[in-house]
């Protein structure tokens, strides 16, 4: 969520690098890299069922249970946010929270439903082994996490730290 104020600091020469969820295509001069890219998921309550799930699902799902959503201002709750209006998905009620963590904890307690990230989402690990996962049938959005440097700056170590943080992505993460 905090990609646009990352970019200032960089742009401001306050930091060196930085990892986000935006390529800040607004910034000339930077040298970018794609760590991963990851598809949004639907997660569930314990005990509901596990699978794909398909737009008019998720049209039913938003008016059986309450959603659990990202802060509307956050990267992941705008992505989600868009992805829902343009699908026209609404839900009767929902809670909205700024932590990754906590929406999977509030979707593991049995508040409702979340649409997240598989990386969001083991930010809880308890809550990721309780919760129902769901894959989109169709047209899940996804996200892509960068690493972002000035460019002709510290090139070596830009390709140091991408070279690590890719191997700690492809051994921990996927």
């Amino acid at each position: 969520g905090l990609s646009p104020q990352l970019g200032v600091a960089l742009h401001k020469r306050e930091l060196y690098m930085i990892v986000a969820s935006e390529p800040l295509e607004a910034y000339a001069g930077l040298e970018r890299f794609r760590l991963f890219t990851e598809q949004y998921l639907i997660i569930m309550p314990p005990g509901e069922r596990h699978g794909t799930i398909t737009l008019d699902g998720l049209k039913q799902l938003g008016k059986r249970l309450p959603l659990v959503r990202y802060n509307g201002k956050s990267q992941v709750g705008i992505h989600i946010g868009t992805f829902l209006r343009r699908h026209g998905i609404t839900a009767s009620n929902h809670l909205e929270l700024d932590n990754a963590a906590t929406v999977a904890g509030m979707v593991a307690a049995g508040i409702g439903w979340a649409m997240t990230t598989p990386m969001c989402l083991m930010q809880n690990e308890k809550a990721a082994t309780r919760v129902t996962t769901l894959r989109l049938e169709r047209s899940a959005p996804e996200r892509a996490l960068f690493v972002i440097a000035r460019q002709g700056e510290y090139d070596q170590f830009f390709k140091h730290v991408c070279g690590i943080a890719s191997n700690i992505v492809q051994t921990e993460y996927l």
